[in-house]
């Protein structure tokens, strides 16, 4: 701790008329310098909503627990940086692998350093939750792009162009255009039409955008014979056949000397696709003439490129608000801290993590927890380690979870942990570079490890984690967010090294759950992962359980060192929708299987086109079916070796044979399968 200013609550006693400790620790916190640690001794602290707004630390000592004074305290404490209320569209949609954004506008707020948050306007398809499809950046440079496009165009009266406008120009308009060598300028000598006291002249028409950017700029002055007008420039915006579709940003030009006028961020509208720039005289009265000296009219594209330090992780559309600038909370650190809810409440954080960078959790407790013990929402470089959660006195919809990240989020590790019943244990959903590691659920009621929430995220790694006696499933990446979950790609999803035990009881005649179950596309990889059925020893009819879960087709993905035990089938591909294959780079590659007492090898239906190899598999007391299904889809290729089954007297290698669409042909083979109840070390 060399060089941190060093506090202790002690020296922030509480006031006489004060019945918790709330008030001490906004104190301490006030007095604190940037930097600084506060030190809470062990005993009893009785707190409601304690916000952090500076970079400070909080060390807890052993035996130092904190409780909430009421069953309506929102959070004990709030860690929280700015998030910008302005914010910018995208010009033009980003996918995967980018690492520039284009804004059709200069973001007045944006610099070299900045962080944004990187959104799109998704939105769940059950009650239209936002801020789903999210990512947090680091900017590391800002480029301004202008493009002129008036240059060539040349200014020209127009006798009635506008008069869909509600403008009368004078039939008999005279436009003198003459140059002057000593101003450098184009002279327009104009007389006001004769109903409304408006004449114009306008450019040719320039190329323009819809939703893109623009900016006007004049330099003019204006001569009268008495002070009776003002010179004006606007404009209008026309559609593909020349047609109006709005006019914007009236400039006035007074009655002195030379002045430059600007019209900034001028938005095309939808529709547009040519623009004309109008320039000329407006007067009280009728048959006024004068002249508008004008030495340069610019009409320029504009646009703003922000360059990340990392790349785009999922494709974002345009939308209203793409993207926002945070201003992090950044550098604070939470050691030791034990909490525990008041009982009969009906919310509560233990830690809410808001717009925070380099923010570090160790040592977390919680007991009778009721939402999440910590969230954290559009933060970057987020660690939480050696945490314990027991269980929440509440579980459901929103309550009962362990660590929980949504909103966007980058960076981020949680590790060596332990939650016990709990709703997940683990939530992760905009989330992205994660890694979880060590962590067990125990008797969970829910999914323990939850990879996406409502359907975005990716880039993840669970590694050495474990969901014993569970209630439901293990490894899960939801799509609740969207009807279709084709729609949706979770890329570089990674599960190596973990255990899923579903716990099973004579009262539970569904026992309904899966040890990984990956809801939409992916890519990656599952690696030495196991699923187990109670003790694993027998498979029980009418229960609804597998391994692994996944899509029929537009997966990438590798399954090495799969065991199965006790559950009804071990691999399922399938989806009740008929999809078809669509990249030539998607597959579905199984090998190093072990299967004992399961009803099923394999069950695949659905989705035409698919590409699975399945190798070097082991299958012990399979009741029915090798590959059961087949009943719907087809296949573009089919390979299955090296398989061993033993023990399994009534097996059927097939219930329905593989094949492909109508119409087409699939490639692929079915070699070495061996069965020792029919021939004894012989291939068939």
């Amino acid at each position: 701790m060399n060089g941190q200013i060093n506090y202790t609550l002690s020296d922030f006693p509480p006031y006489p008329d004060e019945t918790d400790d709330t008030g001490r620790f906004k104190r301490a916190i006030e007095a604190m310098l940037p930097g600084g640690v506060l030190h809470v001794p062990a005993g009893q602290y009785l707190v409601k909503e304690i916000a952090v707004t500076k970079p400070i630390s909080l060390w807890f000592a052993e035996g130092a627990i904190l409780e909430a004074t009421d069953e309506t305290t929102a959070f004990l404490f709030q860690f929280a940086g700015d998030v910008s209320a302005s914010g910018y569209p995208l010009l033009r949609e980003v996918v995967r692998g980018e690492r520039t954004l284009i804004l059709p506008q200069a973001p007045c707020d944006i610099q070299a350093g900045d962080l944004i948050w990187l959104r799109d306007d998704c939105a769940r398809v059950s009650d239209g939750q936002q801020d789903l499809n999210c990512e947090m950046h680091e900017v590391v440079d800002v480029i301004y792009e202008e493009q002129e496009l008036l240059a060539e165009a040349k200014f020209k009266g127009e006798a009635d162009r506008w008069i869909k406008w509600g403008e009368r120009v004078s039939p008999g308009l005279s436009v003198e255009h003459s140059y002057d060598q000593v101003e450098q300028a184009q002279k327009l000598h104009l007389r006001s039409a004769s109903l409304t006291g408006e004449a114009m002249v306008c450019s040719n028409p320039v190329p323009v955008e819809a939703g893109r950017t623009y900016q006007l700029e004049v330099s003019a002055k204006v001569e009268w014979p008495s002070h009776e007008g003002r010179g004006c420039c606007y404009v209008a915006w026309e559609g593909k056949k020349g047609e109006p579709i709005a006019r914007s940003d009236v400039i006035s030009f007074s009655y002195q000397g030379w002045q430059i006028y600007y019209g900034c961020n001028l938005i095309a509208p939808s529709g547009a696709s040519k623009a004309r720039i109008f320039i000329g005289l407006q007067a009280a009265q009728t048959a006024v003439e004068g002249t508008v000296w004008v030495k340069n009219a610019a009409f320029k594209q504009t646009s703003t490129k922000l360059v990340l330090k990392d790349f785009v992780r999922l494709p974002k559309r345009v939308a209203r608000v793409n993207v926002r600038k945070i201003t992090p909370l950044q550098f604070c650190q939470v050691i030791n801290f034990r909490y525990r809810l008041k009982q009969g409440a009906h919310k509560g954080f233990g830690i809410l993590a808001q717009q925070v960078r380099y923010f570090y959790v160790n040592g977390l407790y919680a007991e009778q927890g009721v939402e999440s013990a910590i969230q954290v929402r559009r933060s970057m470089d987020v660690i939480i380690e050696n945490f314990t959660i027991m269980p929440p006195q509440r579980v459901g919809s929103g309550q009962g979870y362990g660590v929980q990240f949504y909103g966007g989020n980058l960076g981020v590790i949680v590790r060596n942990g332990c939650t016990w019943r709990t709703r997940h244990a683990v939530d992760l959903d905009s989330t992205f570079d994660a890694l979880v590691e060590g962590v067990t659920d125990v008797e969970g009621k829910g999914v323990s490890f939850l990879l996406t929430h409502n359907g975005w995220g990716g880039d993840m790694v669970f590694r050495h984690c474990r969901a014993i006696r569970s209630g439901s499933s293990g490894f899960v990446a939801e799509t609740q967010g969207v009807t279709n979950p084709y729609t949706l790609m979770h890329p570089n999803i990674h599960i190596v090294d973990c255990y899923w035990q579903r716990a099973s009881s004579e009262g539970d005649v569904v026992c309904y759950g899966f040890g990984i179950w990956l809801k939409a596309p992916v890519s990656g990889r599952v690696e030495r992962f196991t699923a187990q059925v109670g003790t694993g020893q027998g498979y029980v009819k009418g229960h609804d359980n597998g391994a692994i879960r996944l899509l029929p087709v537009r997966n990438q993905l590798r399954v090495h060192h799969l065991v199965a035990r006790g559950v009804r089938r071990g691999i399922i591909i399938a989806h009740p929708h008929e999809v078809s294959e669509t990249g030539a780079h998607h597959y579905i590659f199984v090998s190093q299987v072990c299967l004992e007492h399961c009803r099923s090898a394999v069950y695949v239906n659905g989705g035409w086109g698919k590409r699975l190899f399945m190798s070097d598999m082991l299958l012990d007391r399979i009741e029915k079916y090798v590959i059961e299904g087949n009943g719907t889809g087809g296949y573009q290729t089919f390979v299955m070796e090296r398989v061993s089954i033993t023990r399994s007297p009534s097996v059927r290698f097939f219930q329905h044979v593989s094949s492909p669409r109508t119409g087409s042909a699939f490639r692929g083979w079915i070699r070495k399968i061996w069965r020792d109840w029919v021939s004894r070390g012989k291939k068939r």
